[in-house]
């Protein structure tokens, strides 16, 4: 049997345009790269909620058709690639995204071959100024159910 070690590396970046200092057009981006070498870069700003005062909070499932790709709200995905999708445990309702990889590319998804990269977004929230730009990046190379808090 052969093991296998995941290497997740994210990175996130939210910046709001200088255009004033309300009604700031965010641009919120996720970097997600995998140990294989496969690159995605997300935009993420449609799953945010930006108030007059530039304050941002996620969006959550509801009022949305709960997927969301390549940069927009979709009723069904248009390809095999990757997309976010609204889910609810036990803590709540999160944004779910996997990677377009799988384990074991000679065989189809399922739950013993499961995808590579997995990211829940559960919450996101601050506040938007045209001079400060947000980041946080983590990195998994031993477990793969990890979760990062970032303030």
């Amino acid at each position: 049997m052969k093991t296998m070690s995941v290497y997740l590396a994210v990175a996130a970046a939210i910046a709001f345009s200088a255009g004033g200092v309300h009604g700031a057009n965010p641009t919120a981006m996720l970097n997600i790269q995998q140990w294989s070498g496969s690159t995605w870069s997300e935009n993420i700003s449609g799953l945010l909620v930006v108030d007059a005062q530039d304050n941002f909070t996620l969006r959550q499932g509801s009022g949305t058709s709960g997927i969301y790709q390549n940069g927009s709200f979709v009723d069904s995905v248009s390809t095999a690639g990757n997309y976010w999708q609204w889910g609810n445990d036990l803590s709540g309702g999160y944004w779910n995204w996997h990677s377009t990889d799988v384990v074991d590319s000679t065989k189809p998804v399922g739950a013993d071959n499961p995808w590579m990269s997995v990211l829940n977004l559960k919450s996101v929230s601050g506040h938007g100024d045209p001079d400060i730009a947000y980041a946080f990046s983590a990195f998994n190379n031993t477990a793969s159910n990890q979760t990062y808090t970032f303030t």
